[in-house]
């Protein structure tokens, strides 16, 4: 016999639920796009499963994956002409670069754009300076399934 779900569990069932529509309808009611400037493979392949698995679309007409800044500026610049917004995922650290000006570049240029920075430091000033920047949200790397959609659920992508 199966064990019948705990409140805790059912609550928590509800939230990423509903974390998962929040995402699913900025990409389907919004026509939105994620654009990931990341060489980390293992993030890649998380939030390709996420996309596809966990909320059904395909990776390749939701999903971006860039090695180079002026190609990401020409994607937002694209989608915003089109009247479509990008939620961009940045490394704070990409090829040794720090890309806190690039995140306060992004902010400044397209400010209807999402900007979640992706971190392994967690350092208190450091995030504090780079919400100051415009990050709208953060996730520290190693990252879940879980936490992946809940952070981005939580970035202000269907308010703005």
């Amino acid at each position: 016999m199966g064990q019948s779900a705990t409140p805790d569990d059912l609550n928590a069932q509800r939230k990423s639920s509903a974390y998962e529509r929040t995402v699913a309808d900025f990409l389907r009611k919004e026509g939105g796009l994620f654009a990931l400037l990341t060489d980390d493979q293992s993030f890649v392949k998380l939030f390709r499963s996420v996309l596809t698995g966990r909320l059904g679309f395909a990776a390749d007409s939701t999903l971006l994956v860039m090695q180079e800044m002026d190609k990401l500026f020409k994607t937002i610049m694209d989608r915003e002409a089109d009247g479509c917004r990008t939620f961009v995922l940045i490394e704070r650290l990409f090829r040794g670069r720090d890309m806190t000006p690039k995140v306060r570049e992004i902010k400044t240029s397209f400010p209807r754009s999402p900007v979640l920075v992706l971190t392994t430091d967690v350092e208190r000033n450091r995030i504090v300076y780079l919400h100051e920047v415009g990050a709208d949200n953060f996730i520290a790397k190693p990252v879940s399934s879980d936490t992946l959609v809940e952070k981005t659920a939580f970035t202000p992508i269907l308010f703005i």
